[in-house]
């Protein structure tokens, strides 16, 4: 358990069993919210030592979303298929 943000987490260090996804990340560590089902950070180590660390704040679930959050805009003189 660690605390992430001011939140008690559960620390999940995951190693893969399959060699191919080893050869691009050697561990994946993420903080798991166990109250709500969520991860708060999850940092992939790879193979070269490099990292990549995502954080996740201000979660909201269940929120109405306006549907011209998911408007299509395009240039004019764009041709659209539809299929």
């Amino acid at each position: 358990m660690e605390i992430i943000d001011g939140v008690q987490t559960a620390k999940l260090d995951l190693v893969s069993k399959q060699a191919n996804v080893r050869n691009n990340f050697s561990h994946v560590t993420i903080w798991v919210d166990p109250t709500r089902d969520i991860s708060l950070k999850v940092v992939m180590l790879q193979p070269t030592g490099d990292s990549h660390t995502a954080a996740y704040s201000d979660i909201r679930y269940n929120a109405h979303l306006p549907a011209s959050l998911f408007a299509l805009k395009v240039a004019s003189g764009t041709q659209v298929q539809r299929r």
